[in-house]
């Protein structure tokens, strides 16, 4: 999860009510808005904001959804397959396109895993 944080500092800071207003209508965008008291005694808005739900919220959503087979193969044993038999025939067999087998590929390994999800 990727996460901003931003906190204001003001010497005056009142409306209680209207940070908790404000903080139920954008919570379901991912921002988190508080009021919190800081060592000096001020009185501080903290904005705390999930870039990837935010998102998911405004996005269009548009392309082909991707598909979940359910199927999960070892990252190893896919690239000997590829070696063997070429990426279109296994990507065939597995029934999706050469891009989405690599792009699979590409996303294990990204996280350091051998497990390859379709």
């Amino acid at each position: 999860m990727t996460e901003l944080n931003m906190r204001i500092y003001a010497s005056h800071v009142s409306g209680a009510e209207a940070v908790s207003e404000l903080n139920e209508r954008l919570n379901d965008y991912g921002f988190s808005i508080n009021l919190e008291n800081v060592e000096s005694g001020e009185q501080c808005v903290s904005i705390n904001f999930d870039t990837q739900t935010f998102k998911a919220k405004t996005s269009r959503r548009a392309g082909q959804k991707p598909k979940c087979l359910g199927r999960k193969y070892e990252l190893d044993e896919l690239k000997k397959k590829i070696a063997r038999l070429g990426a279109e025939e296994v990507a065939n067999a597995i029934g999706v396109s050469r891009s989405t087998l690599y792009r699979r590929m590409k996303e294990a390994e990204n996280v350091n895993s051998n497990d390859v999800y379709f």
